[in-house]
């Protein structure tokens, strides 16, 4: 569901309704991620190769403007 019209709500509790005018069509967003978990010593190490927007999609994330473009990160855990 996704609606054309915004609601701006104040801290009094009063709110006004618009409709802005640039409508964003709906989209989706692919992030994908791929992990590996071995033993270093005794101890378990896990590394994680993750991307956000895949397809690096331009489209807008409410009031807060532009999103992310693609992101890669890489995560390393290590646990003892």
């Amino acid at each position: 569901w996704q609606s054309r019209e915004l609601i701006l709500f104040r801290d009094d509790g009063s709110f006004d309704s618009f409709s802005p005018d640039g409508y964003q069509e709906p989209y989706t967003v692919v992030d994908a991620s791929i992990g590996y978990e071995m033993k270093l010593g005794d101890n378990p190490l896990q590394l994680q190769l993750s991307v956000l927007n895949v397809l690096d999609k331009e489209y807008l994330t409410g009031v807060f403007g532009p999103a992310p473009t693609r992101e890669w990160k890489v995560t390393a855990r290590y646990t003892f």
